[in-house]
């Protein structure tokens, strides 16, 4: 490969073989992609480590592609520190292969859990995981994207390493002073016992990954039956409601949040069936009003009582278990009054995105979410807050058309993030670019040799 070293494969699955891989010029790939999510644009580190993601699936055409939601829905996003950066996406018309470049990330969820081997987090700790992940899932929704597959395996973390600020002489990841000539930037530990060992709360880095499943909010349903995986199922999905949304993203992370508690799954059901019995055993019937001190139950849900007499399901009339009977006798009262804010049986009673990360869980603990829009020192180009389309609409800087053009060469399309985000100063003027010369991607001429993987 040209550009890319193979390293070693990380995994295979439905959609995909996923690779880990050594970009051989530093700072081609991600430059501007970065730069978009500091305030400071000098001596900055970028992705040298990608992960190469090839499609099982064959397109027919450029076009095709850029119908797969993944790719909408990564492209539609402007960068976030909390949602995996797609870095660049090939196409190969003679293979009809497609390949996703993403950062790399050394483990998920999944991963971290599984080898604490029992060993309990502090209570900060989850705090902090779950506050990154609510971040990221804040600013998926707010651009009209819900994820659907909420789960462990796609929750991608890292720690990093803390660099000595040369103004302030205190071990900082990111110094906020415009000034510093230190520019520190990430640079991730590599082996799931290092992230393990670390015990610091702000030594974490989550990012919510695998748009596969990912959808418009906007989008008319019916939606499909089948998303995430069943532990992590909302009631609604697991009744085969076809009109769905968003909270069914914001039910999972309560059982991702309980099962970093316990490191075990809240809700381990064999079949549908027995997940809606698992989650009554707990939450009780949502026929029944929750009437314990520490917020105990699923709350009434009238909807789902019809769903599932239509599929011919009842409900046992169960009462709930006190939450504080499933968790660490340490676990904090506001954490289980927040939690049973996010198990909602109702989907219009949990909690949203923002309404969590404003919850006093957070606030009282000092977790204070700022909505993190464009840095206040830059501007990101090609990004526009409004979406028509379902697409961001790029700009034009002085009267120059910035759009990517729509050259190819041997049948090779390539889309860059890097080339469709450009950074300017702030004090320049920009004007909007009329939708309509707006196209899919930036085909570009590139060598097939790039994604011969190596020989076993």
């Amino acid at each position: 490969m040209d550009d890319y070293h193979i390293t070693k494969e990380l995994g295979d699955g439905s959609f995909g073989t996923v690779t880990q891989a050594q970009h051989k010029q530093t700072g081609k790939v991600g430059r501007d992609l970065m730069l978009a999510l500091v305030h400071r644009i000098e001596q900055i580190k970028t992705f040298t480590n990608v992960a190469i993601k090839k499609m099982k699936k064959e397109f027919s055409s450029w076009e095709k592609v850029c119908e797969l939601r993944e790719f909408k829905a990564l492209r539609s996003l402007p960068p976030h520190p909390n949602v995996i950066a797609l870095l660049e996406a090939f196409y190969i018309q003679q293979t009809r292969e497609l390949y996703f470049v993403f950062e790399y990330m050394e483990i998920n969820l999944y991963q971290f859990i599984k080898d604490r081997k029992g060993k309990l987090l502090k209570e900060r700790t989850v705090q902090s995981i779950i506050f990154q992940i609510l971040k990221g899932l804040h600013h998926i929704h707010s651009h009209g994207i819900f994820h659907r597959d909420m789960k462990p395996e796609n929750i991608l973390i890292s720690t990093k390493k803390k660099t000595i600020c040369n103004c302030t002489n205190r071990s900082d990841s990111i110094c906020n002073s415009k000034q510093c000539q230190n520019a520190p930037w990430i640079e991730h530990i590599k082996t799931i016992q290092d992230i393990n060992k670390s015990e610091d709360s702000d030594n974490y880095i989550v990012k919510v990954g695998d748009f596969g499943l990912a959808r418009d909010i906007k989008s008319k349903p019916p939606y499909t039956e089948y998303v995430s995986t069943r532990w992590y199922r909302a009631p609604e999905v697991l009744l085969r409601s076809n009109t769905y949304s968003s909270p069914i993203d914001l039910w999972a992370v309560g059982t991702i949040m309980a099962e970093l508690f316990s490191l075990k799954p809240l809700f381990p059901g064999q079949s549908e069936i027995d997940q809606l019995f698992k989650i009554s055993e707990i939450l009780g019937s949502p026929c029944i009003r929750p009437e314990l001190s520490d917020g105990a139950g699923g709350g009434e849900w009238k909807d789902g009582v019809k769903l599932a007499k239509s599929l011919g399901f009842a409900f046992s009339q169960t009462t709930p278990k006190p939450l504080s009977k499933l968790f660490p006798q340490s676990t904090s009262s506001r954490f289980l009054e927040f939690i049973s804010h996010l198990l909602r049986y109702d989907p219009r009673q949990r909690l949203t995105a923002l309404d969590a990360l404003k919850h006093p869980y957070f606030v009282e603990s000092n977790f204070i979410f700022v909505p993190q829009h464009e840095p206040e020192d830059i501007k990101t180009i090609g990004m526009e807050k409004k979406r028509k389309n379902g697409n961001f609409l790029p700009f034009k800087k002085n009267g120059g058309n910035l759009i990517p053009g729509d050259n190819k060469s041997n049948n090779i399309y390539s889309w860059s993030k890097a080339k469709d985000t450009q950074i300017y100063d702030a004090n320049e003027s920009y004007t909007s670019v009329n939708p309509t010369t707006v196209n899919c991607g930036s085909p570009i001429s590139i060598d097939l040799r790039r994604f011969q993987l190596p020989d076993d």
